[in-house]
């Protein structure tokens, strides 16, 4: 892993405190206009990565967690989040059906240990579940954009590509590796699950077979942008526990046929009643604003700012909560700090 990090950070990935995954590496409007001409290639390794082993593995998820993922068949692949007894997000998570034997799990970013340990909890006498953290041994690297698809083609990976949350068994270079469909940021996007010992092979490879589409690096920051753009909530401002599922726009992720599971009653309230205290919008911004900045309308408080970026052509966008009453495109906001915001989407799509 330590190599990885030194190959990257001599290609000029800048990393932030944890030093996980690259921040940058260094031109992030060029990784902008990259992802939506061509395509984007990123390291991922901020994520964590599980494998679950034993018979009881999905039944175990099943009934902890808000998605139905108890028949998943190999090759399939579901996003499921793991809530409070309240109904709050602990975290989203995906789950990777590799083969009969095993599953993997892929976590937020950061939040690998802390998914790890509530599994753990989970598991009872008699349950046979193993749990593994595999990100020391594993990465994964993102490649986003329309030219994705066919950049893997190009490196002898086959042409059914895995569709969202499925995953693929692929050889390259006579090594062994899992391609995965990753949420897709307005445009299509692909993970590659690859020992940390060939990492650096593989990264040189895909910055070979995309060289000549216009394929460039991305860090963190500016697939951010891309994540905020899109829509989909992230782990730091969105998916956390201030929020339940609904009101983060999770509909996709959650089964109102299965049984019980830990924030069910809560969650099935909600839906049941119609009714959402808040709801998950995209914003266009009139200047900068802090993350946790509140916005009201007519002088009243209405919902909080909880993501915000600057694109490449210098207008600022985020995302936040607000009313749903609210919830409708052109609606302004007056930000706490004086900026307004607009609103340009809810989750998942214009409203």
């Amino acid at each position: 892993m330590d190599r990885w990090r030194e190959y990257l950070a001599a290609q000029g990935a800048v990393f932030g405190p944890d030093g996980t995954a690259p921040l940058s590496f260094g031109d992030d409007a060029r990784a902008y206009r990259a992802a939506h001409a061509a395509a984007v290639l990123a390291d991922l390794g901020d994520e964590g990565l599980i494998e679950l082993t034993g018979a009881d593995r999905l039944r175990i998820v099943h009934r902890i967690s808000t998605n139905a993922v108890e028949g998943l068949a190999p090759g399939e692949g579901r996003a499921t989040v793991l809530t409070t007894p309240i109904g709050r997000i602990i975290d989203r998570i995906m789950l990777h059906a590799l083969d009969e034997d095993r599953t993997l799990v892929r976590t937020g970013a950061g939040r690998g240990t802390l998914v790890a340990d509530y599994l753990r909890r989970n598991v009872f006498f008699r349950d046979r579940m193993q749990i593994r953290s595999v990100g020391d041994a594993l990465t994964l690297l993102g490649l986003y954009g329309p030219q994705a698809g066919a950049i893997l083609s190009r490196l002898g990976t086959p042409d059914a590509l895995p569709e969202l949350h499925a995953v693929r068994p692929v050889t390259w270079d006579g090594l062994p590796l899992f391609v995965v469909g990753l949420d897709p940021f307005d445009m299509p996007g692909f993970g590659l699950v690859v020992p940390c010992d060939r990492a650096i092979a593989l990264w040189q490879a895909i910055l070979a077979a995309g060289a000549e589409a216009g394929l460039a690096p991305a860090g963190r920051a500016a697939l951010d942008v891309l994540r905020i753009e899109a829509g989909l909530p992230g782990p730091a401002g969105e998916l956390n526990e201030e929020f339940i599922p609904l009101e983060a726009g999770l509909w996709a992720d959650v089964s109102f046929r299965k049984g019980c599971y830990t924030g069910q009653e809560i969650i099935a309230r909600m839906e049941s009643r119609g009714k959402l205290a808040r709801t998950l919008v995209g914003v266009r911004l009139s200047g900068p604003a802090p993350v946790g900045a509140v916005w009201s309308e007519g002088g009243r408080a209405r919902g909080m700012l909880t993501s915000v970026a600057q694109r490449p052509d210098g207008v600022w966008i985020g995302l936040g909560f607000v009313r749903p009453e609210l919830a409708t495109v052109g609606q302004t906001l007056d930000l706490a700090g004086g900026a307004v915001a607009t609103i340009v989407r809810a989750a998942g799509g214009d409203v």
